[in-house]
């Protein structure tokens, strides 16, 4: 099944979660953080929205939400992580 395929069915049934946890498609990020405590995947994500959020500014630059909202997020997950 193509990844866009399980997306849509997920959608139809109004799902808010796209992809089952055993989903073939997220089996990559399971092998990649498989071991490590929760912190890897938390920074992880984090370096990743960054990356999105740095192309976004790039195309809407007075639009501030999205760097606000990862700001937020760091926050939390500097004291969350400790």
């Amino acid at each position: 099944m193509y990844w866009l395929d399980e997306i849509k069915i997920r959608l139809k049934k109004k799902n808010q979660v796209l992809f089952a946890k055993n989903s073939e498609f997220l089996q990559d990020f399971v092998r990649l953080f498989q071991g490590h405590d929760h912190r890897v995947p938390t920074l992880w994500a984090l370096d990743f929205a960054a990356e999105s959020i740095a192309a976004l500014q790039e195309k809407y630059p007075r639009e501030k939400r999205p760097e606000a909202a990862l700001e937020a997020a760091r926050g939390w997950a500097a004291f969350m992580l400790k």
